[in-house]
């Protein structure tokens, strides 16, 4: 059964990603263990599911497996990675690294079979880089990302991770849940990205120099890639259509950037800047 969380998505389980070293692994199993009694005990209880990943070999298998279960319907998880981090990426207990570029385009395979619908967490030092990954000129790896900016130490946040989850599965408001307990942590929403950049755009096609400017840069855009015929049908219908090409460039990015979803439109955007 799917749980819907507060901005739109819904999940089905939690995949615990315990790349610790076997020594450390007992944050990883408490946090497995509570959640098994909250899926038992509450209505918001999702089955849990604790994957341990030693080397990127099994890393890649578990990722394969977990992309295969949402194409086919049967899972749509919340990732919990326990993995030690740093500024460039995770590492794996063998000493092995994944960075962080290479972990987005593993998420951004699952959240493209999720429908946008991925929520990852980090319990892991510099957890926010992920969001590096973010780019209005390609798929979004995650729809939610909850992940520490800094060092952070196991003290620190399994306290406050097992509350939040707690929170979360009685509550289903991923928002109050994260600004009540995780104080060390980041909340950075996918949506939130897509539309700060599509507000400055929006703003910009107001004055006659923003129109201008953003005729230029989808003319350039489009001339790269019509056809020499279609050309000069081009060029006239961006002059003289701003609104028309701006709807078209909006749901355009929108279908790519979130996967085929629209959770959005050009009046939303008017209804923030007037809000």
């Amino acid at each position: 059964m799917k749980t819907k969380f507060s901005e739109r998505h819904e999940v089905a389980s939690i995949k615990i990603i315990d790349m610790l070293p076997d020594a450390e692994m007992g944050t990883a199993r408490r946090l497995d263990e509570q959640l098994q009694t909250l899926a038992a005990s509450t209505a918001g209880g999702l089955p849990a599911e604790r994957l341990k990943v030693r080397t990127k070999a099994e890393f890649d298998v578990v990722m394969q497996r977990i992309v295969e279960a949402c194409e086919a319907g049967l899972d749509v998880p919340i990732l919990h990675f326990e993995a030690h981090g740093s500024p460039i990426g995770l590492e794996y207990p063998n000493g092995e690294r994944l960075l962080w570029n290479d972990l987005a385009m593993n998420l951004t395979k699952i959240n493209r079979a999720s429908a946008h619908n991925l929520i990852v967490v980090m319990s892991t030092c510099y957890g926010s880089m992920l969001s590096s990954a973010l780019s209005i000129l390609r798929p979004a790896p995650f729809a939610i990302l909850v992940a520490p900016s800094e060092p952070v130490s196991v003290g620190a946040i399994e306290l406050p991770t097992e509350r939040f989850y707690s929170d979360l599965l009685r509550q289903l408001q991923i928002t109050d849940a994260f600004d009540r307990h995780l104080k060390q942590h980041r909340y950075i929403s996918a949506l939130g990205f897509f539309c700060r950049y599509w507000l400055s755009a929006y703003k910009l096609i107001g004055t006659a120099g923003g129109r201008e400017r953003f005729r230029e840069e989808t003319l350039t855009y489009t001339l790269k890639r019509v056809p020499a015929a279609n050309k000069k049908h081009a060029r006239k219908a961006i002059k003289h259509h701003t609104p028309m090409v701006f709807q078209e460039q909006f749901e355009l990015n929108q279908a790519l950037f979130f996967h085929g979803a629209q959770p959005m439109t050009v009046a939303d955007l008017k209804a923030m800047l007037n809000g």
